[in-house]
């Protein structure tokens, strides 16, 4: 018996099938096999606990739903699968209602069904857990931490890093530390536009704070921000996230903390969530944790189209070109979606990563991994030469222009590089192409962002500028050979 195995009980009256079957798992899990309910019910009594079950329906003394039925009492969080000869709705339904079947195999099943019903089986089983335990920890704190009178700082940094313990697990669909990386960002904006002392703590203890607003999510919904998936996910999602805010909001101490969690999806304009705690109010500190939130996301979670691979194989990676390819495109969402944000609040950040003052803004130039706790990744050389992608090497700069000096670069070619520059309205040139959303400071449209600038435009942005209805410099792509 191996402690560190998920346990798998598998009931069947057919001994050469439970040989079978002991044979095939055995490998991966730690398997028991049952002749009856009867034996297996008293095996479970004895204490082994099965993630997993598979039953056989047809069985002398107890049928398979009967057994499953009786097995709740003593293992209630078990994923129960049914293999019934049954092939009418009308016979198999019972079944899995009495049971409280996950799900049912017709017998004879393929050796492939069995593993892959098994396999999917005791990820539900995890998912139960996990969800389980974080809801029990999150209830256990809130009476806890009810208790606490006094609104000490330190009391509050203690609570908040014991808290980001509960959605540890969410820790792997990142190449960095998302906590610590979203707070740090958050903290240099709020330094850089002088907030005072107490704003700049709540606003990092928020963002140590907002990932707990996940836990008991599906992993779709934490794998995408709300604003990119369809709309009944999306009502799902902000069902939950309110849910887990109404929790927070139970721990008297951190209200001032969770009122900014509370808007970490509200904009600026409006046109966020309808959120029942603050409206459509987006405070300074709110506004400064998501887009942080929203940078790290973009440039260090795991993307979606590589989960598949990422869960199967057990390791992600990311390459340098990659992440500055995401950082680019970070970067570009934020000036399209300006409306979302205090123009001045997008200033700073944008300000930050041109003139690289905050190390967290600056795309890591170096491959970046990450790997499935507990799962043994084992990687042969053939499997990494086939698996995972070499470092592509950027083309170094040999010079830059002295007309494209304090730029950033947005993307890199084979033969040219595309630099992004702030620009006053008067230096504006014919052909050139806006990267941003040019908006008056009362919020209205002037010019799109990614449009080629032409003389009518250009006259049009200086006559607003001159009358002081604009916020200042243009950006502006240019692009270079390289």
């Amino acid at each position: 018996m191996n402690p560190t195995k998920d346990k798998l009980l598998i009931v069947d009256d057919e001994i050469m099938f439970l040989k079978l079957m002991e044979r095939i798992f055995q490998t991966h899990f730690d398997v028991r096999i049952c002749t009856g309910g009867p034996e297996a019910l008293e095996l479970i009594k004895s204490g082994f606990y099965p993630g997993v079950i598979v039953s056989d329906q047809r069985m002398p003394d107890m049928t398979g739903s009967e057994f499953l039925s009786k097995s709740m009492d003593y293992s209630p969080d078990s994923v129960k699968i049914i293999l019934t000869g049954f092939s009418e709705p009308k016979d198999i339904i019972p079944c899995i209602n009495e049971a409280h079947a996950y799900m049912f195999l017709k017998k004879p099943s393929s050796e492939l069904e069995l593993i892959q019903a098994v396999r999917i089986s005791f990820d539900h089983f995890r998912d139960i857990r996990a969800n389980k335990n974080s809801s029990e920890k999150l209830n256990e704190s809130v009476a806890e931490l009810n208790l606490v009178k006094k609104e000490l700082y330190n009391t509050i940094s203690q609570i908040i890093h014991g808290m980001t313990g509960f959605s540890n697990e969410y820790d792997c669909y990142f190449y960095t530390k998302h906590t610590s990386y979203v707070a740090k960002i958050a903290k240099t904006i709020a330094e850089t536009m002088n907030l005072d002392k107490q704003k700049i703590v709540h606003i990092t203890f928020a963002a140590l704070l907002h990932q707990t607003t996940y836990i008991g999510m599906p992993k779709i919904m934490f794998l995408h921000d709300p604003y990119e998936i369809e709309d009944s996910k999306r009502t799902h999602f902000f069902e939950l996230f309110f849910n887990n805010i109404s929790h927070l909001k139970r721990i008297s101490i951190l209200e001032p903390i969770t009122e900014i969690v509370a808007q970490l999806w509200n904009h600026h304009d409006g046109s966020g969530h309808n959120n029942p705690y603050t409206g459509n109010r987006f405070t300074q500190e709110a506004q400064i944790v998501a887009l942080a939130n929203i940078y790290h996301n973009k440039v260090y979670k795991v993307l979606p189209e590589d989960i598949e691979k990422f869960q199967t194989k057990g390791i992600a990676i990311q390459s340098a070109n990659e992440t500055l390819s995401r950082h680019a495109e970070a970067v570009k969402y934020f000036l399209k979606k300006s409306v979302w944000f205090d123009m001045d609040i997008s200033t700073v950040l944008h300000n930050l990563i041109k003139k690289k003052m905050c190390p967290e803004l600056i795309p890591i130039a170096s491959e970046l991994r990450t790997t499935i706790p507990f799962m043994n990744v084992r990687l042969d050389q053939k499997t990494v030469a086939k698996e995972i992608k070499p470092v592509e090497v950027i083309k170094p700069i040999q010079e830059v222009p002295p007309d494209l000096e304090d730029t950033f670069i947005l993307n890199i070619n084979s033969d040219s590089i595309v630099f992004e520059k702030d620009l006053s309205s008067s230096a504006l040139k014919s052909g050139m192409v806006t990267n941003q959303n040019v908006v008056t400071r009362e919020g209205k449209m002037v010019v799109r962002n990614n449009v080629t600038l032409d003389e009518n435009l250009i006259k049009q942005i200086k006559t607003l500028d001159d009358s002081g209805l604009l916020f200042g410099s243009i950006s502006v792509k240019i692009t270079s050979e390289v």
